[in-house]
């Protein structure tokens, strides 16, 4: 399992979330993490347990 700064993962996040919204398949593409990482980041913001700036 690759390890992603907060920084990154935070800046990812933010792109996944409103008012962005960028579509997890096109995140995929742009940066190579799997999908089900990117899902599971996401839901874990929307439910407040990770920090998003």
């Amino acid at each position: 399992m690759k390890n992603y700064s907060k920084e990154f993962k935070d800046s990812i996040i933010a792109r996944m979330l409103t008012p962005n919204n960028v579509s997890v398949p096109d995140l995929v593409r742009e940066t190579g993490i799997p999908k089900d990482t990117l899902y599971s980041w996401r839901s874990k913001a929307r439910k407040g347990k990770t920090s998003v700036e």
